[in-house]
């Protein structure tokens, strides 16, 4: 009888629990790859762009950005609900699934700069500047009573890519968070500042970029959803820059 009691008692923490916990790197496998694909052009045959005066990064030079020129979005999983859009310095999310599926619902976004830098091969401070406003929710519907379990996370991460060599030289993570439980909510709105160091090489095309992610689960009587995009919810990146 002990026995069959334990394992009613484990069986209902993993039901109503953490079934879809996260490691520390929140973001899924299929939103890494597909801003990869789409930072390196993946697929596209479209001739590269042409970099303007300004867009040249001297040593010695600190340079600001303040207008951001690169941008892309998309979602994955079912559509209902879930939304992505990226454009000037705002990225616009939202995840979200209803009972009684089965659903893995994932938007993701980024904003960003391009620049070519010119001088000797060093290191020197990239530094990214903005904010983000959202919320995130989950209701097991029945409290526990029957089966059903629900996770929603958020990731926002500013990463650098040295377009020449195909890799990314840095990354720097500005909120990460998940929440699984029969009923919790969490607000976010605050403002961000952060810096860190890229060895730049001469010549090399270089995207600074705020890359953001949600991604919402739900099994059976649960609700789950993360939004970054309704009224004036939204993540954005006012400005960027390289410092010597």
């Amino acid at each position: 009888m002990k026995k069959l009691i334990l394992l009613i008692i484990v069986f209902s923490l993993i039901v109503s629990g953490n079934v879809f916990a996260k490691s520390e790197n929140i973001r899924s496998t299929d939103i890494e790859n597909a801003i990869l694909n789409s930072v390196f052009e993946v697929g596209n045959s479209s001739i590269p762009m042409s970099i303007d005066p300004g867009d040249i990064v001297y040593e010695g030079i600190d340079a600001t950005f303040n207008e951001m020129d690169l941008a892309d979005c998309g979602t994955i999983g079912q559509s209902y609900n879930t939304t992505a859009y990226a454009g000037g310095q705002n990225i616009s999310l939202r995840a979200m699934v209803d009972p009684p599926y089965t659903v893995e619902n994932e938007s993701w976004g980024y904003v960003g700069k391009e620049f070519i830098y010119s001088g000797s091969n060093r290191p020197a401070s990239i530094y990214v500047e903005g904010s983000y406003k959202g919320m995130m929710k989950v209701v097991e519907m029945t409290a526990g009573v029957l089966p059903g379990s629900t996770s929603v996370s958020v990731s926002i991460v500013a990463s650098v890519y040295d377009m020449e060599t195909g890799e990314k030289a840095a990354q720097r993570t500005i909120l990460t968070d998940s929440i699984s439980s029969i009923y919790d909510i969490d607000y976010y709105n605050n403002n961000y500042f952060d810096s860190f160091t890229v060895y730049l090489k001469n010549g090399h095309a270089y995207k600074i970029l705020l890359e953001a992610s949600v991604e919402a689960e739900g099994v059976g009587a649960a609700q789950a959803e993360a939004d970054f995009d309704t009224s004036d919810r939204v993540i954005k990146m006012v400005e960027c820059g390289v410092t010597f």
